[in-house]
């Protein structure tokens, strides 16, 4: 019922599908060996949301030398599943799939609260005293991680990217001298 969604979260913060898959059977595993001690007075979703992500710090902590591994969208996964769009959507879809690549490679580069807080917050639509639960912060803390990971993420795109800023959507006290 859940595998989905913990996958989704785990591949929200390590960026990489198969470790996101081994981390989501990690996190059944131990919620196998583990539900007897689930305090029935917490949401269960939660509990398990909370799993997930500990689950995948403690991933990305093992394997912090490693290097950046490549998205589910790569080039080899499109070769595995044909697309079977027209080709006048060819330039489209290659647009959008390096939009999205330069979007998690931003994301990346949050620390680890603020990572968490805009995964869950932004990408999972979750509500943020059920966010501010499963990081274990106060809300008001979540909301400040929430606003810097936006702002960082803004200024990004901004500085790096500026053919994706949407005109008129400058980052607050900034000035561009042209």
């Amino acid at each position: 019922m859940y595998r989905t969604r913990v996958a989704s979260i785990a591949y929200g913060l390590v960026n990489n599908y198969e470790d996101a898959r081994d981390i989501s059977q990690e996190v059944f595993i131990k919620v196998y060996r583990s539900l007897g001690r689930f305090d029935i007075k917490k949401k269960f979703f939660t509990w398990l949301y909370r799993l997930t992500v500990n689950a995948a710090i403690d991933f990305l902590r093992a394997n912090k030398k490693r290097a950046y591994q490549e998205s589910i969208d790569t080039e080899d996964s499109y070769t595995q599943y044909p697309d079977s769009r027209p080709d006048g959507d060819i330039n489209r879809i290659i647009e959008g799939s390096e939009r999205q690549e330069i979007f998690y490679k931003i994301v990346e580069n949050l620390n680890p609260r603020q990572k968490m807080a805009f995964l869950l917050c932004d990408l999972q639509g979750l509500p943020s005293a059920e966010a501010a639960e499963i990081i274990d912060c106060p809300q008001v803390t979540l909301r400040w991680y929430l606003h810097e990971a936006r702002k960082k993420i803004r200024e990004k795109i901004e500085s790096d990217y500026p053919e994706y800023f949407l005109p008129g959507k400058k980052s607050k006290g900034k000035k561009k001298d042209e």
